[in-house]
């Protein structure tokens, strides 16, 4: 078993607040507005701050709350992370959440979805002419690296590319190696900035 120490530890979960505050920020670019949190099934903070807070925006680069605190109307979500009024696993339902609420565009959020067990087929003996279950092949609309979501990714050296590929028709996501099909993401980031 690999025990790692406590600073490892400490970097890993900044690097995930960090992660999450800039993946909920994007959320709330794609979505372009105030959202109220009586959009969501339920308001993902801690009991004794929950009737508190009102709405989510974006500041700038900053991830604000509006609130009805008797000392301040709004306040930075990094500070209910700091202040232990919210916990990680309530920051990814608060990210869940803002995916489902449609942009301005009408577009809902980048989601990869499960599907059930399948494989892709190849086009005669050539094993790099991949056809999808939808019937898109390469000379169609072609495949795309891409993430563990299904966005965008250039498989670089580096880059920490799982070998993942993107059926740019229907938005199955495709095990490199194993030619399964790992999920779905119908509504993908790609490069040109969908």
């Amino acid at each position: 078993m690999n025990v790692k120490g406590l600073l490892v530890l400490d970097a890993v979960l900044a690097e995930f607040e960090q992660d999450i505050l800039n993946s909920i920020a994007e959320e709330l670019r794609r979505i372009g507005r105030k959202v109220q949190l009586t959009e969501f099934e339920y308001k993902p903070f801690y009991e004794e701050v929950r009737p508190y807070v009102d709405a989510i925006y974006l500041e700038g680069s900053f991830v604000m709350l509006e609130t009805s605190f008797h000392d301040m109307d709004a306040k930075n979500l990094y500070h209910f992370i700091e202040d232990l009024e919210i916990n990680h696993r309530d920051l990814i339902t608060l990210l869940h959440f803002l995916k489902v609420i449609p942009g301005n565009n009408k577009k809902l959020g980048s989601y990869r979805e499960h599907c059930k067990q399948e494989y892709i087929f190849y086009g005669g003996d050539n094993t790099d002419a991949w056809i999808c279950v939808c019937g898109n092949h390469a000379e169609r609309e072609g495949f795309s690296s891409c993430d563990l979501d299904g966005n965008d990714m250039e498989p670089d050296i580096g880059s920490n590319w799982d070998g993942l590929y993107r059926c740019n028709s229907c938005g199955r996501l495709i095990d490199k190696c194993s030619r399964k099909i790992v999920g779905i993401n119908s509504n993908p980031r790609t490069e040109g900035g969908s």
